[in-house]
């Protein structure tokens, strides 16, 4: 699952500083298919609860819960140190094993770190 607001920070942080050598075409192309192949689903009104010691991650969580998704996936350290919060925040590499073993439950909202 995914929002318009997620795939514009994503399109924002694949054409950033960390990720310069990936043409800015390439990038949208693959915004653009991952927009196709994804479910997309409208951002949660505001306001967000407070969840994160990133304000602006608070949105994912309250994407995640709207969508009723089973796990966040972001490699977002500010993320993946939440404890307790519903739906719990998986790793990429978590969230994978999850699907390999076949274990139900793989709906997910996801996030590609913004940081190194």
């Amino acid at each position: 699952m995914v929002s318009p607001l997620l795939l514009e920070e994503l399109t924002g942080v694949l054409v950033g500083p960390k990720f310069t050598k990936r043409p800015v075409g390439a990038v949208e192309r693959f915004v653009a298919a991952l927009g196709a192949v994804a479910e997309v689903v409208p951002a949660a009104p505001r306001p967000w609860d407070r969840v994160s010691v990133d304000p602006d991650d608070d949105y994912l969580v309250a994407l995640a819960r709207r969508a009723r998704v089973d796990a966040l996936v972001s490699g977002d350290p500010d993320l993946t140190a939440l404890t307790g919060v519903d739906p719990p925040v998986q790793t990429p590499a978590a969230f994978w094993a999850r699907i390999q073993a076949g274990r139900p439950g793989t709906r997910a909202a996801c996030r590609s770190p913004s940081r190194p």
